[in-house]
């Protein structure tokens, strides 16, 4: 038997399926859908920049490549500086976003990049018989 209640997408908020969807419409004019908004984007600003640092150090000083990501050339540089930067961008927005208490909708966020890297095969199914949908085989992250 399916369960009766049902999450919100934009605030993970959980509602009854009895009472009426608000439209998107109706959402914008509550400001805490401005707030949770606004804190998504100062997430994913303050992630995209931290993770550019650290990656440069990450390469610098752990890896001991030396050069500039403008400059230097392709191989070997540039391509572990790109191949570095997804792993630590996920564990920074799943980091950050949890500090700025939206862990579920980052977490779907880093699940949804590494989907898009990984092939099909690698998730299976949930047990629960509610779940239809493949879920990847770390469901917290």
């Amino acid at each position: 038997m399916a369960d009766s209640t049902d999450q919100d997408s934009l605030t993970g908020n959980q509602h009854e399926q009895s009472e009426p969807v608000p439209t998107l419409k109706e959402k914008m004019k509550q400001p805490r859908f401005w707030f949770i908004w606004l804190v998504r984007l100062l997430v994913f600003s303050v992630t995209g920049s931290l993770t550019v640092r650290l990656t440069s150090l990450f390469v610098h000083k752990v890896l001991g490549m030396d050069g500039a990501f403008k400059s230097a050339p392709w191989f070997p540089y540039r391509i572990v500086f790109i191949i570095s930067t997804l792993p630590i961008y996920t564990i920074l927005i799943v980091t950050i976003g949890t500090l700025a208490g939206q862990r579920l909708y980052f977490s779907r966020i880093a699940q949804h990049i590494w989907g898009c890297c990984i092939p099909g095969n690698c998730f299976c199914r949930r047990r629960d018989d509610n779940v239809d949908a493949r879920q990847p085989l770390l469901e917290e992250v």
